[in-house]
Order: structure tokens, then sequence, then C-alpha cells
């Protein structure tokens, strides 16, 4: 018998060691191909394709030949990921160039970016009371509504209709957190426009309390106002036990009256000081 035996060259598509056993002459990618396949992001063992020099899926690099976080894009080219910086549509796997970033989508509509910090890449709403782009008309912002944006009013804004304000909520003439709606609370306060905040003990410009009660408490309630929530400087008798606000803004009351647990500066020391109010609620 003879030392050495020949075997049949292999087809297309065969699993293959060297050139020697395809009849094609070629053995890439560890199959007999149609051709030498050695162009970028092409492949002869391509799933569906074995045997035929294809181009790599796209958003795939197997062989590792494209630059930095870059993939193959299908048309046997590198392209940019989402979030990668861009200079132009070319420059990316899915052909949009967003705001300078490679974008999921072409990312067209008001109030919509690609490049809102923590979701480069994929297109946000810019946030709330900001308009980067400078879209909308006069005063207003964008809404920061997802997926949705529009341009309207934010927070502390002047209005006179919800429909004015992002948060859908028009309190005491300004565009509010929320709908504000328990007694001694407001949203045009100074130092908290936009936010809802209990009136200050002392006060009541909504003329909420009776004529019993004349005033709200800081603690959005009419009566005298707890240890430890805001008061008008000055007021006389607004704090529990009919102590004056001090000058500090913040009511400072006796042992055993009531105060806002854990409020510091809440309770009187007997010694011109103040203590924090116990979890309990009454001053020790």
């Amino acid at each position: 018998m003879p030392d050495h035996l020949c075997a049949p060259k292999k087809a297309n598509g065969g699993a293959c060691t060297g050139m020697n056993q395809c009849t094609s002459g070629t053995c890439t990618d560890g199959v007999c191909c149609n051709m030498a396949c050695g162009g970028l992001c092409e492949a002869c063992n391509v799933a569906g394709s074995v045997g035929t020099c294809s181009a790599v899926p796209s958003n795939t690099d197997p062989a590792n030949e494209c630059m930095d976080t870059q993939v193959c894009n299908g048309n046997k080219e590198c392209r940019k990921i989402n979030g990668e910086t861009c200079a132009g549509a070319t420059d990316c796997l899915t052909d949009n160039c967003i705001d300078s970033v490679c974008c999921n989508s072409t990312c067209s509509g008001t109030c919509l970016a690609c490049n809102v910090a923590g979701s480069l890449g994929t297109c946000s709403s810019v946030p709330a009371g900001t308009d980067p782009a400078m879209e909308c008309a006069g005063a207003l912002n964008c809404n920061g509504v997802s997926p949705t944006p529009a341009c309207q009013k934010a927070d502390g804004q002047s209005c006179t209709v919800g429909a004015e304000c992002g948060s859908g909520n028009c309190i005491d003439g300004v565009c509010c957190n929320t709908a504000c709606g328990t007694q001694c609370e407001a949203c045009n306060l100074a130092g908290s426009l936009g936010t809802c905040t209990p009136v200050p003990a002392g006060s009541d410009p909504a003329g909420e309390c009776s004529a019993g009660t004349p005033d709200c408490n800081g603690n959005k309630a009419c009566g005298k106002g707890p240890g430890g929530v805001a008061c008008v400087p000055g007021a006389m008798n607004v704090c529990v036990g009919n102590v004056n606000c001090p000058a500090g803004g913040v009511c400072v009351v006796a042992t055993g009256e009531l105060c806002i647990p854990n409020a510091m500066g809440a309770c009187s020391d007997g010694m011109g000081g103040a203590v924090a109010c116990p979890a309990g609620g009454t001053c020790p």
C-alpha cells in the first residue's frame, strides 16, 4: 500500500486548516472560502454565509479590526458607537451624529438632546427649567417631561393658569412644584418661590384662619406655632405659650410646650439658648 493517500479537496464552507485542502485554494477563518477575504470587517465564517466572503454583522467586530470602541457597520466599514464624539453622520454606526455625539435616533423633537449628562448617545429630554438649544420663546423653558417634552414655565415663574407650567400647577401666581392645597401653605413665599412651603407662624396671607386663631402656625394649620417652625420675626404671641417670634425667625418655646420632633433650636434651655426638640415632640 502507498505511504500517503490523497483526500478529496473540500468545497467552500468545509472546515480546513490549510489552503491545499480547499478546491478554491483559499482557507480563511477556518473554512474553505470562495476568495481570500482579507478586507476590513469581512469574514468567511459568517452564520448563514459560511464559505462565502461576507460583511460581518453590524455592531460586531469579531477580529478586533476597528479602533478603540468602534465596530463594524455591516457594510465592511468601522463606525463609532452611540455616545462617542462625532463630526458627521458617516462617523456613526446609526448614521446619526446629533449634538456632536453618535445618537440612537435622529432626536429631532423640541427639548430633546443626545448629549444630556448621564444619557450620552440616547435621545433624552433636557432637564426641566433649561433650554440649551434656545428652542423656547420668551421666558419659557423645557419642562423635562419624557418622552414628549415641551416648552413651559419653570417652578417659580409667574403664571395665570396651570397649562403654562411644566409642573401643571399655577399656585399663588407662580408655577409650583405641587398642587399646594393644604391649609396655611403657599408657593410664593420669599426665598421659596415655586416650592410649596408652610406659611410662617404669625401670618395668614390668604386669610384662611378664623378670628379665634387669626394666624397660621408654621406647620400647615391655624394657631400658635410649635417650637422649631418658621415665624415672622418680631410677631407678638405667635408661638405656643404666647411666645413672641425671635429675630431668628424660628419659634423657641418653653419646657412642656409642643415642638417639631428633631427640629434644631426649637426649645429654650432656660439660659438664653435653644436646644433641639426631642423625638416625642415636647420640649424638655
